[in-house]
């Protein structure tokens, strides 16, 4: 059964594949090649499996989501992202659950550039966390939530 996760075999030379277990070995410091290649490898192959789960009829994005677009701004935003002792998500976080954190953003089409949702940092892995503005995107999307309903607070 397909978990919609993404895998990346290096070590065979191998394409990433869905479903398998992310590896827990955190990449190393990163030159600017590496960081580019990184970029590269993990961009394509989510934009590749969404474009399966498309074709397969599994997946439907609202109209206007670009994917590669909110990719990339993802991308620079997982930049910026350290986990609590100051270190870089890419240098901390496998590949794996890089791409996978990216995965979900996409699926859900959320925008972090938005606030929709933003990366965290768990121990090794990238998570992408919905904020409030994702939720009410979800709502509306999906749920038939026209407004959103604010009362005062006394």
């Amino acid at each position: 059964m397909n978990d919609g996760n993404l895998d990346f075999n290096q070590q065979n030379g191998q394409q990433p594949t869905a479903g398998a277990q992310a590896k827990t070995t955190p990449a190393p410091r990163l030159t600017a090649t590496a960081l580019r290649d990184i970029q590269n490898q993990t961009t394509n192959a989510v934009l590749d499996h969404v474009h399966q789960l498309q074709e397969a009829g599994d997946l439907k994005l609202p109209e206007n989501y670009a994917v590669g677009n909110q990719i990339k701004l993802a991308w620079l935003k997982i930049l910026e992202v350290k986990d609590r002792n100051d270190r870089p998500a890419l240098e901390v976080c496998t590949k794996e659950s890089i791409a996978n954190a990216l995965l979900e953003m996409v699926v859900q089409g959320l925008s972090v550039t938005k606030k929709q949702g933003d990366f965290i940092v768990y121990g090794n892995k990238l998570t992408f966390s919905l904020e409030y503005h994702g939720t009410i995107a979800l709502a509306r999307r999906f749920g038939g939530v026209s407004g959103v309903p604010t009362g005062d607070i006394s």
